[in-house]
């Protein structure tokens, strides 16, 4: 996980812990397409109410057994907003089921798929607020930070950090983000990347060259996102912030 990832991570909030999957299949009560199912049930705990049922613009993290992220998203309404326990019916004979089940559209194949490999597998939803974010990110002595400055747009606080995850995806960051980053596996780090010598940003002395590129890029990354969605916004570093 990169450094500048386990402070958001230590300051959500864990709201669901899903500690298996079983039961009689189920289907959802719609017309057509990939969320009808058949699906299998979760056994899950809400381990704070109180998050549960907030409201606003928030991002998740779904973490495994490991600790790892598996996927990022966001909510514009409160994370049971996205993590729905919905009317469910038997599979097979389409009977409603005495009680609604959890689902997440996006991750409920991939738990299923992990589960199957490890009958043990756990996985943590943790969650935080727009604001509580932008707290976050202030701390931080990294170009994510700049995102801060949109503190006053809570979704596109989120939804900028939920992109620059996504950008950053690998082998231990956000697999199951397939739909945003458009790729079926975990980029590789291209060759030119692990030989770039750069000239290093101010404050990136004593990193490698490599570091101090990633550095640079994400800063520009960064800039231009804050500059598109507040055009009037000076840029990163300009001492007039100050």
């Amino acid at each position: 996980m990169q450094a500048c990832i386990a402070p958001i991570v230590e300051a959500s909030t864990a709201i669901l812990r899903i500690s298996g999957l079983g039961g009689k299949r189920w289907k959802r009560n719609v017309a057509r397409g990939g969320r009808i199912g058949p699906w299998l049930q979760a056994c899950f705990e809400v381990l704070d109410n109180e998050a549960w049922n907030a409201s606003g613009p928030c991002l998740y993290l779904v973490l495994g057994t490991d600790r790892q992220i598996r996927y990022v998203g966001i909510s514009r309404n409160g994370l049971r907003h996205r993590w729905r326990t919905s009317p469910a019916y038997d599979a097979v004979t389409m009977e409603k089921l005495p009680e609604n089940q959890l689902f997440h559209s996006q991750c409920w194949p991939r738990i299923e798929d992990e589960a199957d490999r490890d009958p043990q597998a756990t996985f943590e939803v943790r969650a935080l607020s727009a604001s509580r974010l932008a707290d976050v990110l202030e701390k931080l002595n990294h170009p994510i930070s700049a995102f801060a400055q949109l503190r006053d747009d809570g979704e596109s606080v989120i939804a900028s950090v939920e992109r620059w995850i996504c950008n950053h995806r690998s082998a231990t960051l956000a697999t199951w983000n397939v739909a945003m980053t458009g790729q079926r596996t975990p980029r590789k780090v291209d060759r030119s990347e692990q030989l770039a010598v750069r000239r290093p940003m101010p404050g990136l002395a004593g990193r490698s060259a490599p570091a101090a590129a990633s550095s640079s890029r994400d800063g520009n990354f960064i800039q231009t996102i804050v500059a598109r969605i507040f055009p009037r916004h000076k840029k990163v570093g300009d001492p007039k912030l100050d």
